[in-house]
């Protein structure tokens, strides 16, 4: 199954690669649905990002770990597999990040993720983005917001106890 977004975000190509390149393992400073967030190793292929979740819909908290398999600054391009806390039904998960300059104060953020389930889910497939899509908005609204504004979103400080 593949799962596509494009963000288009009001900055330069560098200021999001600082976002979610450079920070990479700091995502859960800024999306609501994650406690928190840390690297292990140092940034590069073979460093894990895990992230401690807050649950959401039907997926209850968990500690989720990726390792960057894909990472080039030059590029602006990384990618992640999930490699353990994943759902039951999800066999392998592969997340593709773009960073494209559009010009000097807008760039879009293209992600595109593989995700394999298990044999019998799969009839069932087209469930998993009617239940991600909301999920996938916030997260669009928290990235733009944390990219542009520089400060994390106020469901992210609701989160924290900061309102």
């Amino acid at each position: 199954m593949h799962l596509r977004n494009e963000i288009p975000v009001s900055v330069s190509s560098k200021r999001a690669w600082e976002v979610m390149g450079e920070e990479f393992g700091n995502i859960g400073l800024w999306v609501a649905s994650l406690e928190s967030s840390h690297l292990v190793g140092d940034l590069g292929v073979g460093a894990h990002r895990v992230c401690n979740g807050l649950g959401f819909g039907p997926f209850p908290p968990s500690i989720v770990k990726e390792k960057l398999v894909h990472f080039d600054p030059q590029k602006r391009e990384f990618s992640y597999e999930l490699t353990e806390g994943n759902p039951w039904f999800i066999t392998h998960a592969r997340n593709n990040w773009t960073i494209t300059s559009v010009d000097e104060n807008n760039s879009i953020i293209k992600a595109h993720a593989v995700v394999d389930i298990i044999w019998f889910m799969r009839p069932l497939a087209w469930v998993l983005p009617a239940l991600l899509k909301k999920q996938l908005a916030l997260f669009t609204e928290e990235l733009s917001y944390f990219i542009e504004s520089g400060n994390i979103h106020p469901r992210k400080q609701q989160v924290l106890g900061n309102t």
